[in-house]
């Protein structure tokens, strides 16, 4: 449209961002401080609860999803992850991703697995990130902890009794396999459990 100004995906991107922003604006700009700690934790600013940061400032999470390489492992396009970043998933995310996401107006990770296979028979995530992934980005996140396979998406849903002691179980494995690595490290915002399930 005449007139109307003209973007580069970057800056649509910080545009977006800095929208979401406004809403915590005034309550970001003041030196209202909490209570500080050595965890990310929710605490109430003038009426609101937020995340709060180790240090006591509120903290709106701005988040990226499916943050993962797979998709330069292609035979078309492997040369690049090769070439570029010597096939290392340290470099590509200390050289690439967070730098990006971080001049693109993120300032935390989200979901970092991504859809790998979507066919007629058989849907998958890829694997979830490690301590080490997260220690290279250096950045606030969320982990999931896959408690449940229950995605919408998904074709092979699994719907365990979740009174069973199986269940049970099951979610102490994960918690450990998980939480151990993960639980002193204060860039862990929280954890989530499952993605988008269906419920009907």
């Amino acid at each position: 449209m005449k007139g109307q100004k003209l973007y580069s995906r970057r800056g649509f991107n910080q545009l977006i961002v800095s929208a979401g922003l406004m809403g915590v604006a005034g309550i970001a700009q003041r030196p209202a401080f909490g209570t500080t700690s050595r965890y990310f934790t929710v605490q109430e600013f003038d009426g609101r609860h937020l995340f709060a940061t180790p240090g006591g400032e509120p903290f709106f999470a701005i988040s990226f999803n499916h943050i993962d390489s797979s998709a330069m492992r292609y035979p078309e396009n492997i040369h690049l992850w090769q070439g570029r970043y010597g096939a290392s998933e340290e470099r590509w995310i200390k050289e690439r991703v967070a730098p990006d996401l971080k001049a693109w107006g993120f300032n935390s990770i989200g979901w970092n697995q991504e859809v790998v296979l979507r066919e007629p028979h058989y849907h998958w995530h890829s694997p979830n990130w490690t301590r080490d992934h997260y220690n290279w980005a250096g950045m606030p996140y969320f982990h999931n902890l896959a408690f449940l396979e229950a995605h919408r998406w998904k074709l092979g849903r699994k719907w365990p009794d979740v009174y069973s002691r199986d269940f049970e179980m099951w979610c102490d494995y994960v918690a450990r396999e998980n939480c151990a690595a993960l639980a002193d490290d204060a860039n862990l915002i929280g954890y989530y459990f499952t993605d988008v399930p269906l419920l009907v």
